[in-house]
């Protein structure tokens, strides 16, 4: 594949230009995306590092801090880098995550043209690489930057890599490594970088010696750390069927299924979940292998780069096929092919070229090769489309795949948070036809009865989703309030306790709640130790500290009723400007209904005997 045109470097210049445009025009609609109600919103737009303020602390917090399942450091800086500067804006988040993208189609085609020694085929390969359909999700997904970064280091640190077996100056193998460590601070998946090193020292038919290992020593080392971080995230977010053979059914299936969906983009899912629907394809997972590796074997036979190809692609799939389900329950995610896909592309391009050349129509190569990327640059356009916001993203979900759990019930809790209550109303009631065993249904109607005052019929609804998941601290919450205003107490405070015990995200609120439980119970004791734990927590709350001095009237604690008094008209001199809010707390609703509410054991005797004269 050797090319020998005087004109190289201005041929190079002219590709990788024109390579650039056609990725800025396949993938302009992200530039119109919204952000996406797909974990956007909880680890982007949600994520307290993200927002912190632009200082030493805040950085050194982000590499410091381990987030749930996988350490993706740069990811976060990036995103709080970008937030500080110009605040949520999706247009600036996705501008930057194509121009990631960019950069990165400029390294694929710099490792290409390093392998093939052919500017053209490079071109080729690193065109279908970077406008294939499965790379929108990388693209189009704000969140997935984490893949862009991670790719774009993992193909800086080949070519130079590809460099140092040119020059062997160490120079070019500490650029490798560093190269690593920046792409491993994005995805510990760049553990798998060495190895791909020596895959190179056997392409380039280097003799693997102890000084070719020793120069890899650093990133051996790195590499082990990086696996280790990823080792101990899978392990922490791994779901109950990773203990299962089920798995290595999963597993044998997608290394098939990534080829599949390579060769033919076509009805792309953006979630491909374990359900009732897609199950029973996992039996055929190992003959569905066998068949992708004879056809592997057939095509890379005598050919060390198509062979370097497909192990490239084997090795960086594996720890992604699903052998350990983490987090959801997804059996493929696309975007595990942004660095894979590589192996896929070379591996036919380098074949296509052999059939080409024994048949003398090498001609042939870039008018294919050159129709071949305009195809997928047409499919990925209209893809992005799907990605642009999280209504048609989980519609079309539903199109592939109505049996789609995740995505029936993300569309109904986001219908839900934008008042199309009718529209959530129908995917819940879907939800609890097709999945019974599966709360999501019974929630989600549960909170749309209840705005609509139908608060027997929520609780009903409540009870069930807690029969089915017993782990969820809003559940029992949202239920306690509801039984609290039905006056059955006992059973609200111990709800409020089941949403303590799991830990809900604002203790102060559950406290303050089981405070008022165990208050109309007369249960003074208990409300008041609840209360001062919620005023602990909300500590700048003036209407915890007017509570406190309500409770411990009624609870007959005179002298402890007058030292929060002292307490809160502290707080009022502290902050004279707002004394018509604080009076307003005070007397809310009136300050004959305070008097009233505050009366001496009043809520003991209307638990005891069920009457007082207030």
């Amino acid at each position: 594949m050797n090319q020998n045109s005087a004109g190289i470097f201005e041929k190079r210049s002219y590709l990788i230009f024109a390579l650039l445009v056609l990725v800025i025009l396949t993938f302009s609609p992200v530039m119109s995306a919204h952000y996406l109600f797909f974990d956007e919103h909880v680890a982007v737009l949600g994520n307290s590092a993200i927002t912190a303020p632009l200082s030493l602390d805040s950085f050194v917090s982000i590499f410091s801090s381990f987030e749930p399942n996988i350490y993706t450091p740069l990811s976060i800086a990036s995103h709080w880098l970008e937030y500080n500067l110009f605040g949520f804006n999706s247009a600036v988040s996705h501008f930057i995550n194509l121009l990631l993208h960019l950069a990165c189609a400029v390294m694929v085609f710099l490792v290409a043209e390093a392998l093939v020694s052919n500017l053209r085929v490079a071109f080729i390969v690193a065109g279908i690489w970077a406008v294939h359909p499965v790379q929108v999700e990388s693209v189009a997904w704000v969140l997935e930057r984490r893949n862009l970064l991670y790719g774009l280091f993992f193909f800086a640190s080949l070519a130079a890599y590809l460099r140092y077996l040119k020059s062997f100056r160490a120079l070019d193998m500490a650029a490798a490594t560093a190269f690593m460590v920046i792409s491993g601070l994005s995805k510990n998946l760049a553990f798998f970088l060495p190895a791909a090193w020596l895959m190179l020292d056997w392409l380039k038919s280097r003799r693997l010696t102890r000084a070719v290992f020793v120069e890899k020593l650093p990133g051996f080392l790195v590499a082990l750390g990086f696996l280790s971080l990823m080792i101990f995230g899978v392990h922490s977010g791994a779901s109950e069927t990773s203990k299962q053979s089920f798995n290595w059914l999963i597993a044998s299936y997608n290394v098939g299924f990534y080829v599949v969906k390579t060769l033919l983009p076509t009805a792309l899912a953006p979630i491909y979940e374990i359900n009732a629907g897609s199950a029973g394809l996992f039996s055929y997972g190992p003959l569905f292998l066998l068949v992708t590796l004879v056809a592997a074997v057939l095509i890379c036979r005598k050919d060390r780069l198509a062979v370097f190809a497909a192990l490239f692609y084997l090795f960086n799939i594996l720890p992604l096929s699903g052998i350990v389900v983490v987090g959801y329950r997804f059996y493929a995610v696309l975007h595990f092919l942004y660095v894979a896909l590589f192996g896929i592309i070379l591996c036919l391009a380098v074949a296509f070229c052999r059939t080409l050349r024994s048949s003398a129509r090498m001609h042939l190569f870039m008018p294919v090769g050159i129709v071949l990327i305009i195809w997928l640059s047409v499919i990925s356009f209209q893809y992005c489309q799907i990605w642009s916001n999280s209504r048609a993203l989980f519609e079309y979900a539903l199109e592939i795949d109505p049996d789609n759990r995740f995505a029936r019930n993300q569309l109904g809790v986001f219908l839900e948070n934008n008042r199309d209550y009718y529209e959530a109303a129908k995917h819940y009631q879907e939800l609890i036809k097709r999945y019974p065993a599966f709360f999501g249904g019974y929630y989600g109607l549960g909170r749309i009865y209840r705005r609509e005052g139908q608060n027997a019929a929520a609780i009903e609804l409540f009870s069930k989703a807690l029969k089915v998941n017993q782990k969820r601290a809003d559940l029992p919450l949202d239920r306690g309030m509801l039984l609290l205003g039905a006056g059955d107490f006992s059973t609200a405070e111990s709800d409020f306790s089941m949403a303590l015990q799991y830990n809900y995200s604002n203790l102060g609120l559950v406290h303050f709640w089981r405070s008022e439980a165990r208050r109309r119970q007369g249960n003074y004791s208990g409300a008041i130790a609840d209360l001062l734990l919620a005023a602990a927590e909300n500590k700048d709350d003036f209407s915890l500290k007017v509570g406190l001095i309500e409770l411990f009237v009624e609870s007959g604690q005179i002298s402890e009723a007058a030292m929060a008094f002292i307490s809160a008209c502290g707080q009022v001199t502290e902050n004279p400007q707002q004394w018509l809010e604080y009076l307003q707390i005070i007397c809310s609703p009136s300050f004959a209904a305070v008097l009233q509410r505050s009366t001496p054991y009043r809520n003991f005797f209307r638990s005891k005997f069920n009457w007082h004269f207030f």
